[in-house]
């Protein structure tokens, strides 16, 4: 008996390989075998994030992500630094854009700092080694003045759009920031509203932008990258740009309501059936449900807008408008067999949100409706992907919100033409009212991110990641990896990992950069120590 007693309460100590991250009893752990037990090896994409300091100067940072934690993060290293370097951009970035080969970062100077208003093409300096100093790699770099953007473009624009223009003023009181040889601003005056984003081969780069002044809302731009400056392609004032489809522009745009005869006080019906090309029906002055986020003195009038998507050619700058109507912002997986958008209506209204002129429909908010997932129907899909009928669908009604069915994506185009856009099938991935979202696939096509702001305070919201079975055309039940974390605006897909960041006094710590990376259908976490002002890059 004593034999067989001694013997059971050692066989743990020795025994057990996998007894997690910490000891039961309480004693302290044999590091060697907690962290050969702990770790997961991962092929995870680069995690690139930036450290701002108050001064605007950055330290750009690359970290590999090849091992995590497969349960809890407590005892896992921090995420290794595999190199980094520095710049001065002179204040903290709006957003920060990497090419598809990171040798460029774009940089979205936002309405604060000492050059408002630009949109900065960056050449990334060659990075430092890990563990090598840092302040050679902050100070070999050549610092030179940004070069303005100068048109007229050698980039022909269609004849019957033009750029809006800029405050000559404006430019030259602008005070130049150092930043390294070869970089140069793009556009000027201008704030980026939405997005912006690098096409799949780095050719082109399309954002959205209005004037600094809020005087009109934005055009949709494009540079091809040899240029001077990025080319509006379109002058309509209500353009929005989403994603990239291949080499095509998604985009969406608002029809005002007052060109088609509608008034406020016409109508206060709120229906989000209606097609785009009949006249919405206006909404209530705003309030506390109709229009989220509204401030301003008194009741501002509020239109209830209808927005039309569509595919453009950067080169030719042919359009197609999506067949659905109300989809709003959509973007679709590299495999072009599913699409995510806002599936109905927006609110706007002259003055909202600090129009200047009175004109435009500033400060869109969305309305009624839901953020959903449906199949992908394009015709010019030369892939194959496109349009490939799921085993085991049926093309039936759209599913619940509950159901994880996806929407039929070989469904019949309607009689007399061959549509392109959403099926028309779609799955709720979250429901309204909201006020903002991002919604991002993996290259894979199987991982989708959705990020969906809080009502208080658009900079920060809940994040989770969605499994798609591509075979079945549906999203997986079985694999929950992230439910629902905090994190703010801003986050990254890319192959086998999702990285964010947390708000900062999130547990009483600061900010820091949170990964999720997978093998398969394997998941783990891992994360970097924390720090300020800290921002992933795109």
């Amino acid at each position: 008996v004593v034999l067989v007693v001694v013997a059971v309460s050692f066989a743990p100590t020795i025994n057990e390989p996998n007894i997690g991250l910490g000891s039961p009893s309480g004693g302290i752990p044999n590091p060697t075998s907690v962290a050969a037990a702990s770790n997961m090896p991962v092929a995870a994409a680069q995690v690139t994030y930036v450290e701002t300091e108050p001064d605007g100067s950055i330290r750009i940072v690359h970290a590999n992500v090849d091992e995590v934690c497969p349960t809890d993060k407590a005892g896992c290293a921090p995420l290794q630094q595999a190199s980094q370097s520095s710049l001065t951009l002179g204040a903290p970035p709006q957003a920060l854009v990497a090419s598809p080969i990171n040798d460029q970062l774009l940089v979205l100077a936002g309405r604060s700092g000492s050059h408002p208003g630009s949109v900065i093409v960056v050449p990334i300096p060659t990075p430092a080694a890990s563990g090598a100093p840092e302040t050679p790699a902050a100070t070999s770099t050549p610092v030179a003045t940004i070069a303005p953007a100068t048109p007229p473009s050698t980039h022909t624009p269609p004849p019957a759009t033009t750029a809006p223009s800029a405050s000559p003023a404006a430019s030259a009181a602008s005070t130049p920031v150092p930043t390294p040889t070869g970089a140069r601003s793009i556009a000027e005056n201008v704030l980026v509203v939405g997005e912006a984003r690098y096409s799949r081969d780095g050719r082109w780069l399309a954002f959205s932008a209005e004037p600094l002044d809020g005087s009109t809302g934005p055009d949709l731009y494009v540079w091809n990258g040899t240029d001077p400056s990025a080319v509006a392609l379109t002058t309509d004032h209500a353009t929005y740009f989403s994603s990239w489809l291949d080499d095509r522009i998604l985009a969406s745009r608002l029809v005002d309501p007052r060109v088609l005869g509608a008034s406020p006080e016409a109508s206060t019906a709120r229906s989000t059936a209606a097609p785009a090309s009949t006249a919405p029906a206006p909404a209530s002055p705003a309030s506390g449900s109709a229009a989220p986020g509204a401030s301003g003195s008194g009741s501002p009038i509020v239109f209830q807008l209808h927005p039309v998507s569509f595919l453009m050619d950067p080169a030719t700058h042919a359009t197609q408008d999506l067949a659905k109507p109300d989809v709003w912002l959509p973007t679709v997986d590299i495999t072009d067999r599913f699409v995510t958008y806002w599936d109905g209506t927006l609110l706007g209204g002259p003055g909202l949100g600090g129009d200047a002129s009175g004109t435009g429909f500033a400060n869109i908010q969305l309305g009624a409706g839901h953020l959903v997932l449906d199949g992908w129907l394009d015709p010019l899909d030369t892939t194959g992907a496109g349009g490939s009928a799921a085993p085991g669908s049926n093309g039936t009604a759209p599913p619940t919100a509950a159901a994880t069915t996806a929407p039929d994506a070989s469904a019949s185009p309607a009689a007399g033409g061959s549509p392109v856009g959403p099926a028309g099938t779609p799955i709720e991935l979250a429901p309204g009212p909201i006020t903002a979202f991002e919604a991002r696939f993996d290259p894979s096509g199987t991982r989708l991110a959705v990020w969906v702001a809080d009502a208080s305070d658009p900079t920060v919201g809940t994040l989770r990641l969605v499994v798609l079975d591509r075979g079945h055309g549906r999203v997986d039940p079985t694999l929950t990896p992230l439910p629902s974390v905090r994190a703010l605006k801003g986050v990254s897909i890319d192959t086998g990992r999702l990285a964010w960041v947390t708000p900062p006094g999130q547990d009483g710590n600061q900010s820091t950069v949170q990964v999720l990376a997978w093998a398969n259908d394997d998941f783990g976490q891992v994360e970097t120590v924390p720090g300020a002002q800290l921002t992933i890059v795109h």
